[in-house]
């Protein structure tokens, strides 16, 4: 009999969440798994591709249609959900999925409450969040951990971190690192020489890229510092930013 795993999320528009969640859905072993993802916000960015990508491989789609962080209504509909599609396993993602998860997965005597967290106590998440809603997230995370049977992270600095803390004491803290699908990058293999090339890059020149969106708590201003201390040693080191938004 195969069981039926439920990814909880905040929105399918969180760009690298929902990526993940997509990635974790639709790669399952379906003789041994059925995947379902339900989301709290009501609707999805129109540009969201994570929605198709679920679609194409026949992963259902519930929302919650909560209307903010505060909508309880949320809480009920969830229940529901998990009863009517008997979830064996429930697996959360970000703050407000984690809080709403746990709370309606006890409720509704999920077999197996799986909370992420990827960066709740770092230094960047309370400048994410805000100066009360930050603090306000991470209080009601601390005091909610016992509610998960498990707690996954994808770091060994987060999982150090929530182990010395109250609460997640009680709770088994597993690292899992992201995965990559890699057979999507071997064709820049093939065409690295071209690429430079049309960039004005030698084959001598050293090459440092990151992609990801542009925004402060990707902190690309610390690369760019670092990028210059290490040109003093490396003068054909070569710096590339690929991304989005304003830095």
């Amino acid at each position: 009999m195969k069981r039926r795993v439920l990814y909880l999320m905040v929105s399918l528009g969180n760009a690298g969440p929902a990526a993940q969640v997509a990635h974790l859905a639709t790669g399952l072993d379906r003789e041994r798994y059925e995947a379902l993802v339900s989301c709290c916000d009501a609707a999805s960015p129109p540009a969201a591709p994570v929605l198709g990508r679920l679609r194409d491989h026949g992963v259902p789609v519930h929302r919650l249609e909560m209307r903010g962080p505060l909508d309880l209504r949320g809480l009920p509909r969830l229940v529901r959900l998990l009863r009517r599609e008997r979830v064996d396993i429930l697996h959360t993602r970000l703050p407000r999925a984690n809080f709403y998860g746990k709370l309606a997965g006890r409720w509704a005597r999920v077999p197996l409450v799986v909370s992420n967290i990827s960066s709740m106590y770092s230094n960047h998440f309370q400048s994410l969040h805000g100066r009360i809603r930050g603090p306000l997230f991470r209080w009601i995370e601390e005091r909610t951990a016992g509610l998960s049977d498990v707690i996954v992270t994808n770091s060994d600095g987060v999982a150090r971190d929530l182990a010395a803390r109250h609460g997640a004491q009680r709770v088994p803290v597993l690292r899992i690192h992201n995965g990559v699908e890699s057979d999507r990058y071997k064709q820049a293999r093939a065409t690295g020489a071209a690429t430079r090339e049309a960039l004005g890059i030698g084959s001598e020149h050293l090459v440092v890229g990151t992609v990801c969106r542009l925004v402060p708590l990707k902190h690309v201003d610390d690369l760019l510092r670092a990028a210059a201390v290490v040109r003093r040693d490396r003068p054909g080191l070569r710096l590339i930013v690929v991304g989005e938004g304003l830095q």
